[in-house]
C-alpha cells in the first residue's frame, strides 16, 4: 500500500493515465484505513514508468486538488503503480489538517466508492464551478 509521499499512477475508464499524491495515512477499523490523497489535475496517453527529479519537482506547481481522504479497499481497487516520491510539505498538508479536525468533530467523512467515481465527481464539480464563475447557470 502507499506510503507518505508516494506519487502513483492509476488508468481511467477513458484509458488515460492520472497522477495522484499519498499525503497522509490514518489508521479505521471499519475501512482498513484511511489514506488521504491529492489528485493531479493532469491526464497522460501512456503510463509513466518512474518520474525522475526534475519530473516530480515540476509535479509539485502542477494544478491539483489538495486533499481528498479514501478508504484502504478503494485504493486497493484502483491497482496504483508508484512512480517517485515527494515528501509533502506543511503547506501541502493544509486541507489534511482540516478534513481531519472535522473528521475528528463526526463533520466530516471518507470516500468509499472507487478511485473513477471521485474523478468523475471532481470533473463535474469543476466544470460546474467554471459555468458558475462566467455567470451562466
Amino acid at each position: 500500500m502507499l506510503k507518505q509521499g508516494d506519487v502513483a499512477t492509476w488508468q481511467g475508464a477513458d484509458g488515460q493515465w492520472r497522477l495522484l499524491w499519498m499525503l497522509a495515512h490514518d489508521a479505521h477499523a471499519q475501512l482498513g484505513g484511511i489514506y488521504s490523497l491529492a489528485q493531479f489535475i493532469l491526464m497522460m496517453d501512456e503510463d509513466p514508468q518512474a518520474l525522475t527529479q526534475d519530473e516530480l519537482d515540476s509535479l509539485r506547481q502542477t494544478e491539483r486538488l489538495g486533499h481528498f481522504p479514501i478508504g484502504a479497499e478503494q485504493l486497493q481497487a484502483a491497482n496504483l503503480k508508484v512512480v517517485g516520491h515527494m515528501l509533502p510539505s506543511d503547506d501541502d498538508m493544509e486541507g489534511y489538517r482540516v478534513w481531519r479536525a472535522a473528521f475528528e468533530k463526526g463533520e466530516a467523512g471518507v470516500f468509499t466508492v472507487p478511485l473513477e467515481d471521485i474523478w468523475t465527481m471532481i470533473l463535474e464539480s469543476l466544470a460546474q464551478g467554471a459555468v458558475d464563475d462566467d455567470g451562466d447557470e
